[in-house]
């Protein structure tokens, strides 16, 4: 064998160095790695190749290339300890060449056996096609395998379940579906806000021309839904609808319309409004609908999750090596300063929304406690997690339904002569959120209405008794039922 197969045959097989280097590089900072079995074409792959470059089957190839793989072993030692790289990689690097000097002598045999076998001609050219048709897989494979997983998964995600739990606010002993974000957070409740009732609210402010005021004694969410903390301008004009206005039958066609030609597409149905409009009567109505799916989905814990002492359904980021290589890649962590906090931000497809999880000590109440997550996302700086890290998530999938009993029967107390003195009849709001190991669901309407107040007239027109009585006497002193106008003054 000449000088010149040696040292190109040296520095081929040292491409393994650099594949190794990738891999090693690459795990940490969450770049998709191919899969086992790909990985074990690129040695089948180097063979061939390295069977065109020995067209010598002599022993003293196989010398030639050990010694020039141990002298580039040795290189990279020195420069990984000064340069690079320190600690326990230099035992993956010995391991490494010890791979490297196997493949090495199956490429001189192999060489050695196309030459006795086909001839120099014809070896070259079974080698020469072989080696192409197995570097392409080895580096199509991962891609089409990574693809065709992430479609898998995307099928698997659009496929939303029935809701496990689904029933009325009010049947819920330790959860509270509240207005808006400023109720307080006491200890043992859950809170859940949606921006749909915050939506509807709005429109229906800006329909009557000021905002919306029952007087004395209103409830407090009144004070901060007039406050707009949200509005439609600050969420995404794809997901969410909302209108207000005379609740007319064009303009149920109108909303319901709209809602079904910008959202219906959706894995939700879309919600519409209820068709039992009618004269002097008033209607808002907030949507949103998000779908939020993993790219890899994560894997579905067989082992419930002990959350306060119940054991609850959950899914983990931990297992095999698409979960290592692919779903955790999707995870970013952040750690407050506080000890034992931390902020966790699952990637979905929908690279303009953020899905985050944070454990760490409440605010007195949720919209401080939103306020304090958000400053952590904003700025500190994210990490992905560790190969030994675990991350585990219980799983929702419920649909409530909330009457907010403390507005309806209230009258409106504006400047507007048009709309004082009407009462809301009806407000309500839907949610239906389902997130386990695909991704995430939300959708929650929000149906506000209000009816003019008629004047109850009182005229006696018919049979009525008259009475007269001492204050906090407990008998009358005079007392007529009127049944006819005998005694009445007649009219001329």
């Amino acid at each position: 064998m000449n000088r010149k197969s040696v040292v190109l045959g040296t520095f081929f097989y040292a491409g393994l160095l650099v594949l190794t280097e990738v891999f090693l590089c690459a795990v940490p900072l969450g770049i998709p790695i191919p899969s086992l079995w790909s990985w074990l074409l690129w040695p089948v792959a180097i063979i061939f190749c390295g069977a065109l470059l020995l067209r010598s089957r002599d022993r003293g190839s196989l010398k030639s290339f050990s010694v020039a793989v141990s002298c580039l072993y040795l290189l990279s030692c020195i420069v990984s300890y000064y340069c690079l790289m320190e600690g326990m990689v230099f035992l993956v690097f010995s391991g490494f060449f010890g791979a490297v000097w196997l493949i090495t002598a199956c490429g001189v045999w192999v060489a050695g056996r196309g030459l006795s076998r086909w001839g120099l001609t014809k070896a070259r050219k079974i080698f020469t096609r072989s080696a192409c048709i197995i570097l392409a897989i080895a580096f199509l494979g991962p891609y089409l395998y990574n693809t065709g997983y992430a479609m898998v998964s995307g099928i698997r995600n659009s496929a939303l379940t029935d809701a496990v739990l689904q029933c009325n606010a009010n049947e819920l002993t330790a959860t509270k579906v509240v207005p808006d974000l400023h109720a307080p957070i006491a200890g043992e409740t859950n809170l859940i806000w949606c921006a749909p009732f915050q939506l509807a609210w709005t429109e229906l402010a800006d329909f009557v021309g000021e905002d919306i005021r029952f007087g004395e004694n209103e409830p407090e969410c009144v004070l901060h839904l007039n406050q707009r903390s949200v509005g439609k301008e600050q969420l995404d004009s794809e997901t969410c609808f909302a209108a207000a206005g005379a609740y007319t039958p064009d303009f149920i066609r109108k909303v319901n319309s709209e809602v079904q030609s910008k959202l219906g597409s959706g894995v939700f149905k879309p919600e519409t409004i209820p068709e039992t409009g009618g004269p002097d009567r008033l209607a808002a109505f907030g949507y949103l609908s998000i779908n939020l799916p993993f790219e890899y989905a994560f894997e579905r814990d067989d082992r419930p999750l002990d959350f306060q002492g119940v054991p609850v359904q959950a899914f983990y980021g931990e297992g095999s090596e698409i979960l290592e290589n692919l779903a955790k890649r999707q995870v970013r962590v952040c750690y407050p300063p506080e000890k034992g906090e931390f902020v966790v931000e699952l990637k979905t497809k929908k690279t303009d929304h953020q899905l985050i999880l944070a454990k760490i000590a409440p605010g007195a109440t949720l919209a401080e406690t939103v306020d304090k997550v958000i400053g952590y996302v904003d700025s500190l700086s994210q990490e992905y997690l560790e190969p030994n890290q675990e991350l585990v998530v219980p799983i929702f999938n419920f649909n409530i339904t909330r009457e907010y009993d403390e507005l309806i029967g209230n009258a409106l107390v504006v400047r507007n002569p048009a709309y004082r003195g009407w009462r809301i009849t009806k407000a309500e709001q839907n949610i239906r959120l389902q997130l386990d190991e695909r991704g995430a669901g939300l959708q929650s309407s929000a149906f506000a209405e209000l009816s003019k107040c008629i004047p109850r007239h009182c005229i006696f027109d018919g049979p009525f008794l008259l009475l007269l009585r001492y204050k906090n006497s407990a008998q009358p002193c005079f007392a007529m039922w009127v049944d006819n106008a005998e005694l009445l003054v007649k009219s001329e």
